[in-house]
């Protein structure tokens, strides 16, 4: 499901970007199952009177020069996270 949504959103954008939770552990793992890169940018933001900081993930659109099965669901993800 979610590389149908990336796929989706690649239709009309060349990255997506995700904010997480510093202390957000699953999710970050979740972003790196995913494929995304985890950058060097923080954001702070105060939602509902609390100050939070958030890690900075990026998952860029494949070219066909480096496109793989994995991008279109036919082989396993799990191979580009080791």
């Amino acid at each position: 499901m979610k590389r149908l949504m990336l796929d989706y959103a690649f239709r009309f954008v060349d990255r997506v970007i995700f904010l997480v939770g510093i202390d957000n552990i699953r999710s970050q793992k979740a972003m790196s199952k995913v494929g995304a890169i985890l950058t060097e940018r923080r954001i702070q933001r105060t939602l509902h009177g609390t100050s939070s900081e958030f890690m900075i993930f990026e998952i860029r659109k494949p070219t066909d020069a480096n496109a793989t099965k994995s991008s279109h669901g036919n082989e396993d993800s799990r191979a580009s996270v080791r």
